[in-house]
């Protein structure tokens, strides 16, 4: 069974994002994460009170929050509230920080810092018996050791190529091998935006803004350089001298301008609903036998159009194959 959760930017009117944290309910999504990002975004924690009481059965919480622009013991506070306002459905996403941290001008958590504020919410956790799982998101290979040793399940980045989400799922594998765990029963939470629409161009166009900053972490990280981009370096080279954190995961900016259609072709999940599908289905064969789950995100302009037609659409042929 093809599992997803739905990852929410709450950057549309909120009558509409509730619609698509219920429609992710109704459709099966085990959770429904928001982003923390204060100079982009809405407010997650808002966000989430309003999820909580407008679904019944999903976990809600943010994916993710950091320990660098919020202490862990607030983080521990609000995610106690969501999960007294949801009936008992929190859930925790941490992680070294991204965009929240970068418009501020500051670095992401060190390691040790992330180990300390996981520390600090289980602790206040089990002080109000509350059972709040704790998701911890890693690019790197330290923060992935981390997260297979300590953390109740893995969030880790995809393109959206088969050949990636295999490197990936072994570098995983890898990690979780110390501390004694299997990708069999480790939760892998598989990030990966999209856009669907009937008008192919539309979709793209829609998807650009999230091709963007996935892409810029094969700067972070360029050990992980993908040998499927290599003749694109130079477009991913010029698009991370380009990005905008102040525009962060948006398309029709001018950053998303300098995901070239070739980059596209190569690392984005948009078209038609069949195109979409035929993209997942080569995703999914990777997972096979495996506890993972696609941490889906709807990109764009429309992305609540785009999460109902892959609700209707794609999931459910996904499912069946």
């Amino acid at each position: 069974m093809v599992k997803c959760d739905l990852f929410l930017m709450q950057d549309i009117p909120h009558p509409r994002y509730i619609e698509m944290a219920q429609l992710a309910e109704a459709a099966g999504c085990e959770n429904v994460w928001v982003i923390d990002g204060q100079d982009v975004f809405p407010d997650p924690w808002a966000t989430a009170a309003l999820l909580a009481v407008n679904t019944g059965r999903v976990r809600i919480g943010p994916g993710v929050t950091n320990p660098v622009t919020r202490h862990p013991r607030v983080t521990a506070g609000a995610m106690l509230t969501i999960h007294e306002l949801s009936g008992g459905r929190g859930i925790l996403g941490l992680g070294a920080g991204d965009n929240a941290v970068r418009t501020l001008g500051r670095q992401p958590a060190r390691i040790a810092e992330v180990r300390e504020a996981v520390d600090i919410c289980r602790a206040k956790f089990r002080e109000r018996k509350a059972d709040i799982p704790i998701y911890v998101a890693a690019n790197g290979p330290r923060l992935a050791a981390y997260a297979c040793e300590a953390a109740d399940g893995i969030i880790v980045p995809c393109i959206g190529t088969p050949q990636d989400l295999r490197r990936t799922l072994d570098r995983v594998e890898v990690a979780a091998r110390e501390p004694g765990r299997s990708l069999r029963d480790l939760p892998v939470l598989i990030y990966v935006g999209f856009a669907v629409s009937h008008d192919r161009g539309e979709a793209v166009d829609d998807a650009r803004g999230g091709v963007a900053r996935r892409l810029l972490n094969f700067v972070y990280y360029p050990e992980h350089f993908p040998p499927e981009l290599e003749h694109l370096r130079p477009d991913v080279d010029a698009l991370a001298r380009g990005y905008d954190y102040t525009q962060h995961l948006k398309s029709h900016v001018a950053h998303s301008a300098l995901v070239s259609d070739a980059l596209m072709e190569v690392a984005g999940i948009a078209g038609t609903p069949a195109e979409v599908l035929a993209r997942f289905r080569a995703l999914a064969r990777e997972t096979a036998g495996l506890n993972t789950t696609f941490f889906l995100r709807p990109d764009g302009q429309r992305k609540q159009r785009s999460f109902e037609l892959f609700v209707r659409e794609v999931w459910p042929a996904l499912r069946e194959s």
